[in-house]
């Protein structure tokens, strides 16, 4: 998630108002009660410029998007506050009537508009991933991972971004 963060805000991905997640189909984790599971199928309207690299490539045209479904789910501390969101893995990337050719987040929406850019775990976005820390500090790139004084200290897992 904090990946798609870096690149909604790098590239300043955006939609018009209409934009709306339909979340759905929400359940406690029944192995812990701190985490829900939800779905959502997100829809909405080119209509305003992306920045970044990209504002020059994609001009807004009104082109309709329809997310392919994908899982999400929050994790809360003992007092509720949120802690964690896992986001963007698509639950059936054949879906009819999405436009995203069965790919999540912020990769799932410039798919809509024209540009595809490598997914997936194990795919170009490890070289992505190995190459990125030089050309975020330009500016050129959103950062592909989270710097390690960024994850907080109750993150065990060590695996980041596309890490296999």
């Amino acid at each position: 998630m904090i990946c798609s963060q870096y690149a909604f805000s790098h590239f300043e991905i955006r939609f018009s108002t209409d934009i709306n997640p339909n979340c759905f189909g929400y359940s406690i984790d029944p192995d812990n009660p701190l985490r829900v599971w939800y779905q959502l199928r997100a829809t909405g309207t080119y209509t305003q410029p992306l920045g970044g690299p990209l504002g020059q490539l994609l001009r807004p045209d009104n082109t309709k998007y329809r997310g392919s479904t994908e899982t999400w789910s929050l994790t809360f501390t003992k007092d509720l506050k949120a802690q964690l969101i896992t986001a963007g893995y698509v639950s059936d990337r054949f879906e009819e009537g999405s436009t995203t050719d069965g790919i999540g987040l912020s990769f799932g929406i410039l798919k809509t508009l024209g540009l595809s850019l490598p997914s997936g775990v194990g795919s170009a976005l490890q070289l992505i991933q190995a190459v990125n820390p030089p050309l975020a500090s330009l500016g050129v790139s959103p950062k592909a991972v989270s710097s390690e004084e960024d994850i907080p200290s109750w993150w065990k897992n060590t695996k980041r971004g596309a890490d296999p």
